[in-house]
């Protein structure tokens, strides 16, 4: 599911959201009260909001691209991945063998997304 949210509504969530880190229990008590009000009223729940996407939006798959294309396109691409996809990437190129199939399934999901970026 595709969900599209006001910029300005995102932007208020993760400041709310930026609160859940206070040193202060009744400041994360309150952001966090704030935060779940705040999806709610915009008709949603927190999976809606937060969500991990296994399998690419566009099917990428392990037949439409080998694993070893994926992870060169990833490589040229490192600079615009967030810090734990560019680690996972610049490790599975030291990588000897072939990749699991979980690490196959993160490498098509991260070669995806730059490969929808790229157009």
């Amino acid at each position: 599911m595709t969900v599209v949210i006001d910029p300005k509504a995102t932007n208020k969530l993760a400041k709310v959201c930026g609160m859940f880190g206070s040193d202060h229990a009744g400041e994360r008590a309150a952001a966090a009260a704030l935060a779940d009000r705040m999806v709610r009223e915009l008709g949603l729940q927190w999976t809606d909001i937060i969500s991990v996407p296994l399998v690419p939006a566009e099917s990428v798959s392990a037949d439409s691209v080998s694993w070893q294309d994926a992870l060169d396109v990833c490589l040229d691409h490192v600079h615009e991945l967030d810090p734990r996809s560019r680690a996972f990437v610049q490790s599975l190129a030291r990588w000897r063998g072939e990749p699991s199939e979980k690490q196959l399934v993160w490498l098509l999901d991260i070669y995806g997304r730059v490969h929808r970026e790229r157009r």
